[in-house]
Protein backbone atom coordinates (compact mmCIF):
# COMPACT_ATOMS: atom_id res chain seq x y z
CA UNK A 1 0.00 0.00 0.00
CA UNK A 2 1.41 3.38 -1.04
CA UNK A 3 1.37 5.98 1.74
CA UNK A 4 -0.07 9.30 0.59
CA UNK A 5 -0.58 12.72 2.16
CA UNK A 6 -4.29 11.94 2.45
CA UNK A 7 -3.71 8.70 4.34
CA UNK A 8 -1.33 10.40 6.75
CA UNK A 9 -3.79 13.26 7.17
CA UNK A 10 -6.48 10.81 8.24
CA UNK A 11 -4.47 9.82 11.30
CA UNK A 12 -3.59 13.40 12.18
CA UNK A 13 -7.17 14.61 11.72
CA UNK A 14 -8.46 11.70 13.81
CA UNK A 15 -6.09 12.79 16.59
CA UNK A 16 -7.46 16.34 16.38
CA UNK A 17 -11.00 14.98 16.56
CA UNK A 18 -10.18 13.02 19.72
CA UNK A 19 -8.52 16.09 21.23
CA UNK A 20 -11.63 18.14 20.45
CA UNK A 21 -13.76 15.59 22.29
CA UNK A 22 -11.36 15.87 25.24
CA UNK A 23 -12.02 19.60 25.42
CA UNK A 24 -15.75 18.96 25.45
CA UNK A 25 -15.43 16.30 28.16
CA UNK A 26 -12.21 16.70 30.21
CA UNK A 27 -12.82 13.28 31.80
CA UNK A 28 -11.84 11.73 28.47
CA UNK A 29 -8.40 13.38 28.40
CA UNK A 30 -6.48 10.83 30.46
CA UNK A 31 -8.20 7.93 28.71
CA UNK A 32 -7.48 9.25 25.23
CA UNK A 33 -4.03 10.79 25.72
CA UNK A 34 -2.21 7.65 24.58
CA UNK A 35 -4.55 7.30 21.59
CA UNK A 36 -3.89 10.87 20.47
CA UNK A 37 -0.12 10.47 20.76
CA UNK A 38 -0.20 7.17 18.87
CA UNK A 39 -2.23 8.66 16.02
CA UNK A 40 0.06 11.68 15.68
CA UNK A 41 3.20 9.53 15.82
CA UNK A 42 1.72 7.31 13.10
CA UNK A 43 1.02 10.38 10.96
CA UNK A 44 4.58 11.65 11.50
CA UNK A 45 5.92 8.23 10.45
CA UNK A 46 3.79 8.29 7.29
CA UNK A 47 4.86 11.84 6.41
CA UNK A 48 8.47 10.66 6.86
CA UNK A 49 7.92 7.79 4.42
CA UNK A 50 6.61 10.29 1.87
CA UNK A 51 9.60 12.60 2.44
CA UNK A 52 12.04 9.71 1.95
CA UNK A 53 10.26 8.85 -1.29
CA UNK A 54 9.75 12.47 -2.41
CA UNK A 55 12.45 14.67 -0.82
CA UNK A 56 11.16 17.77 -2.63
CA UNK A 57 7.61 17.44 -1.28
CA UNK A 58 7.15 20.67 0.67
CA UNK A 59 3.64 19.70 1.78
CA UNK A 60 4.94 16.60 3.55
CA UNK A 61 7.56 18.66 5.41
CA UNK A 62 4.91 21.22 6.37
CA UNK A 63 2.49 18.56 7.59
CA UNK A 64 5.18 16.72 9.55
CA UNK A 65 6.36 19.96 11.12
CA UNK A 66 2.79 20.81 12.07
CA UNK A 67 2.40 17.41 13.73
CA UNK A 68 5.72 17.69 15.58
CA UNK A 69 4.74 21.02 17.10
CA UNK A 70 1.75 19.49 18.87
CA UNK A 71 2.18 19.77 22.63
CA UNK A 72 1.73 16.03 23.16
CA UNK A 73 4.72 15.41 20.83
CA UNK A 74 6.68 18.51 21.87
CA UNK A 75 9.42 18.19 19.25
CA UNK A 76 9.96 21.93 18.84
CA UNK A 77 13.35 21.67 17.15
CA UNK A 78 12.07 19.05 14.72
CA UNK A 79 9.01 21.15 13.93
CA UNK A 80 11.14 24.22 13.19
CA UNK A 81 13.51 22.21 11.02
CA UNK A 82 10.65 20.75 8.97
CA UNK A 83 8.83 24.06 8.58
CA UNK A 84 12.06 25.74 7.47
CA UNK A 85 12.60 22.99 4.91
CA UNK A 86 9.05 23.45 3.61
CA UNK A 87 9.77 27.17 3.20
CA UNK A 88 13.11 26.45 1.53
CA UNK A 89 11.30 24.30 -1.04
CA UNK A 90 8.42 26.75 -1.47
CA UNK A 91 9.55 30.13 -0.10
CA UNK A 92 6.54 32.14 -1.27
CA UNK A 93 3.95 29.95 0.45
CA UNK A 94 2.24 32.26 2.93
CA UNK A 95 0.81 29.40 5.02
CA UNK A 96 4.26 27.93 5.60
CA UNK A 97 5.69 31.30 6.61
CA UNK A 98 2.71 32.11 8.80
CA UNK A 99 2.89 28.74 10.57
CA UNK A 100 6.58 29.06 11.40
CA UNK A 101 6.19 32.70 12.40
CA UNK A 102 3.35 32.03 14.82
CA UNK A 103 5.20 29.00 16.22
CA UNK A 104 8.18 31.22 17.01
CA UNK A 105 5.76 33.60 18.77
CA UNK A 106 4.48 30.67 20.84
CA UNK A 107 8.10 29.96 21.83
CA UNK A 108 8.59 33.65 22.75
CA UNK A 109 11.12 34.04 19.92
CA UNK A 110 9.43 37.15 18.58
CA UNK A 111 12.18 38.63 16.43
CA UNK A 112 12.64 35.35 14.53
CA UNK A 113 8.90 34.97 14.13
CA UNK A 114 8.40 38.47 12.83
CA UNK A 115 10.56 37.77 9.77
CA UNK A 116 8.31 34.92 8.66
CA UNK A 117 5.08 36.75 9.42
CA UNK A 118 6.32 39.66 7.29
CA UNK A 119 7.04 37.16 4.50
CA UNK A 120 3.53 35.77 4.89
CA UNK A 121 2.07 39.26 4.53
CA UNK A 122 4.17 39.91 1.43
CA UNK A 123 3.05 36.69 -0.29
CA UNK A 124 -0.61 36.58 0.80
CA UNK A 125 -3.16 37.76 -1.75
CA UNK A 126 -6.42 37.66 0.25
CA UNK A 127 -6.93 41.03 1.91
CA UNK A 128 -8.60 39.81 5.08
CA UNK A 129 -5.81 37.27 5.68
CA UNK A 130 -3.27 40.02 5.13
CA UNK A 131 -5.14 42.06 7.72
CA UNK A 132 -4.90 39.18 10.14
CA UNK A 133 -1.18 38.84 9.47
CA UNK A 134 -0.68 42.56 10.02
CA UNK A 135 -2.52 42.28 13.33
CA UNK A 136 -0.17 39.47 14.40
CA UNK A 137 2.81 41.59 13.36
CA UNK A 138 1.48 44.50 15.40
CA UNK A 139 0.96 42.34 18.47
CA UNK A 140 4.46 40.92 18.06
CA UNK A 141 5.93 44.41 17.88
CA UNK A 142 3.97 45.38 21.03
CA UNK A 143 5.41 42.41 22.90
CA UNK A 144 8.88 43.53 21.87
CA UNK A 145 8.23 47.07 23.09
CA UNK A 146 8.30 48.45 19.53
CA UNK A 147 5.20 50.60 20.06
CA UNK A 148 5.72 52.98 17.15
CA UNK A 149 6.09 50.09 14.73
CA UNK A 150 3.11 48.30 16.30
CA UNK A 151 0.91 51.40 15.92
CA UNK A 152 1.94 51.64 12.27
CA UNK A 153 0.96 48.00 11.65
CA UNK A 154 -2.39 48.57 13.39
CA UNK A 155 -2.98 51.58 11.11
CA UNK A 156 -2.21 49.49 8.02
CA UNK A 157 -4.55 46.79 9.30
CA UNK A 158 -7.34 49.29 9.92
CA UNK A 159 -6.95 50.81 6.46
CA UNK A 160 -7.09 47.37 4.85
CA UNK A 161 -10.08 46.05 6.79
CA UNK A 162 -12.15 49.19 7.33
CA UNK A 163 -15.77 48.65 6.34
CA UNK A 164 -15.50 44.85 6.52
CA UNK A 165 -16.57 42.32 9.13
CA UNK A 166 -12.93 41.41 9.69
CA UNK A 167 -12.02 44.60 11.53
CA UNK A 168 -11.95 43.85 15.27
CA UNK A 169 -12.56 46.48 17.94
CA UNK A 170 -9.60 45.05 19.82
CA UNK A 171 -7.41 46.80 17.26
CA UNK A 172 -8.43 50.18 18.69
CA UNK A 173 -7.80 49.10 22.27
CA UNK A 174 -4.37 47.72 21.42
CA UNK A 175 -3.41 50.72 19.32
CA UNK A 176 -4.53 53.02 22.14
CA UNK A 177 -2.11 51.19 24.42
CA UNK A 178 0.68 51.82 21.92
CA UNK A 179 -0.22 55.51 21.69
CA UNK A 180 -0.18 55.82 25.48
CA UNK A 181 3.28 54.26 25.59
CA UNK A 182 4.35 56.85 23.00
CA UNK A 183 2.68 59.62 25.04
CA UNK A 184 0.25 60.33 22.20
CA UNK A 185 -2.70 60.82 24.52
CA UNK A 186 -5.09 62.46 22.03
CA UNK A 187 -4.74 59.60 19.57
CA UNK A 188 -5.14 57.09 22.39
CA UNK A 189 -8.29 58.83 23.59
CA UNK A 190 -9.75 58.77 20.07
CA UNK A 191 -9.16 55.04 19.73
CA UNK A 192 -10.63 54.31 23.14
CA UNK A 193 -13.72 56.29 22.21
CA UNK A 194 -14.16 54.09 19.15
CA UNK A 195 -13.58 50.97 21.23
CA UNK A 196 -16.10 52.04 23.90
CA UNK A 197 -18.71 53.22 21.42
CA UNK A 198 -19.86 49.69 20.64
CA UNK A 199 -21.69 47.70 23.37
CA UNK A 200 -19.86 44.58 24.55
CA UNK A 201 -21.99 41.51 25.05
Amino acid sequence: MIITIDSADKNFNKALEVMHNNWIDPNLERKNKHKVKTLIEKAIHQYSIIINREPLNSIAYFKRGTAKRMLIINDNDGAIEDLKQAIKLNPENSSYNHSLGTFYFYLNRFEEGQVFIENAVAYEGLFFKMGDFLRVLAECAMQNGLYEKAASYFCDCEEMLEGTDFLSLDLYQNRAECYLKLNLKKLAKKDLEVYNSVPKF
